[in-house]
């Protein structure tokens, strides 16, 4: 195989068997201090980070499990967040760094707890479920401490379809911005959380059974997408074997790893 992306790959025989599902916990543990915990099939991490009310103080991630050797120091990149005001605004908080520098998932869940920081919410469960869909209308549910707070289906692929209210727009591209300007507050990070899971549920499309311990270019993002895949990095890295099957999990059985 050639220097390519991850879409080479032959197709997954057994997608349209089972499902992603992705789980999140934003708890304070003490005054100014969040905690996010965040598990799906290649990930699973935890970020704690400290503020003043105003702004981001400190902020240390720890991986349980990622997908390439290369994703090892992004946890520690993290730290240049150090400074970021706290805010309501998923778009403006994620302005503060350099996503193409960070893990796309530490970075975008780090995001999301600063969002609930600023709102002083109280402890909270997420889970996005997305079953295999082989006909390619894709239903995707979010739930919240236990109860759906969003479904919507996705045909093709790309276009959200239900609700209504979504109109059709596409998933990847431009959905955060028109999610924004178009959907209340709350649902849009609904909505968010929702796309960010879908990213990682459409690649069980794919076969990555013999991609293991093999270069990270032969199945991970394109060159200079995320921190993995930086030039310094991405040459040396290549897959590792942790992921899990999480289809069949209790919710129990999720985020154990959290402090």
């Amino acid at each position: 195989m050639s220097e390519t992306s991850a879409r080479d790959l032959p197709p997954n025989p057994d997608y349209g068997q089972s499902q992603y599902i992705r789980s999140l916990i934003i708890t304070t543990p003490e005054a100014n201090r969040i905690r996010l915990g965040m598990e799906d099939t290649e990930h699973a991490f935890q970020i704690d980070f400290v503020h003043d009310g105003q702004k981001v103080t400190d902020v240390v991630g720890r991986w349980e499990r990622h997908p390439m050797s290369g994703c090892a120091g992004a946890a520690g990149a993290l730290s240049v967040m150090i400074g970021c005001p706290l805010s309501g605004d998923l778009l403006a908080i994620s302005r503060y760094a350099n996503k193409q520098q960070q893990c796309s998932h530490l970075f975008d869940m780090f995001c999301f707890a600063v969002a609930h920081a600023w709102h002083q919410r109280e402890d909270r469960r997420y889970d996005v479920i997305i079953p295999d869909s082989p006909t390619g209308l894709l239903p995707i549910t979010v739930k919240m401490n236990g109860s759906v707070v969003l479904q919507l289906a996705v045909k093709d692929f790309q276009y959200i379809v239900e609700p209504e209210r979504f109109g059709g727009v596409r998933w990847n591209r431009g959905f955060s911005q028109w999610a924004k300007e178009n959907l209340p507050e709350t649902e849009s990070e609904y909505a968010f959380i929702a796309q960010r899971g879908l990213f990682v549920a459409l690649a069980r499309r794919l076969d990555f059974s013999n991609t293991l311990g093999k270069p990270a270019a032969l199945s991970g993002p394109p060159a200079g997408a995320c921190y993995m895949a930086q030039p310094e990095r991405r040459g040396e890295s290549y897959r590792v074997g942790t992921a899990r099957d999480l289809s069949q999990a209790a919710e129990e059985e999720l985020l154990r790893f959290v402090d």
